[in-house]
């Protein structure tokens, strides 16, 4: 009995480090698809010097195919499948481009506020209504490239 008890103490204490840890590691991995994903848009902005037209979720924006890594069409460490976002409005405020990260199907985006501060916290200011990384359209998570 003591022996089972000591073990319920240990995981009670331990479960939540393990739960921190894997936010702080799957906020770690969209950062940094996020920051890889935007320089490929500022890149091919820069070369062409023009915006490419929105696009759906999880499709790659025409005339991008060469700029985007594999990761595009891959689900998000968070759930959902990114997309290419022109003039988009997120809290109260239209950005001329940006990174959202949208459901598909039964593909759902983790709606974990706890989650979404500790990646908002990795990229930006930790407040998700300011900053580069926010709630956008329908609360979805929005990465401001070009304001």
């Amino acid at each position: 009995m003591v022996v089972v008890t000591i073990i319920a103490l240990l995981s009670a204490v331990a479960i939540p480090y393990i739960v921190h840890a894997k936010q702080v590691s799957l906020a770690s991995v969209l950062a940094n698809d996020l920051r890889i994903q935007a320089q490929a848009l500022q890149n091919y902005i820069q070369q062409t010097a023009t915006y490419p037209a929105d696009s759906a979720t999880q499709e790659i924006p025409i005339g991008m195919e060469d700029y985007f890594t594999s990761r595009w069409l891959e689900r998000t460490p968070i759930g959902g499948y990114y997309n290419y976002e022109y003039e988009k409005t997120a809290q109260g405020k239209v950005y001329k481009v940006g990174i959202g990260i949208r459901e598909k199907g039964e593909v759902l985006v983790s709606t974990d506020l706890n989650l979404l501060t500790t990646i908002d916290q990795r990229i930006d200011d930790g407040d998700l209504t300011t900053g580069l990384f926010l709630l956008g359209p329908g609360n979805s998570p929005f990465y401001v490239i070009e304001q």
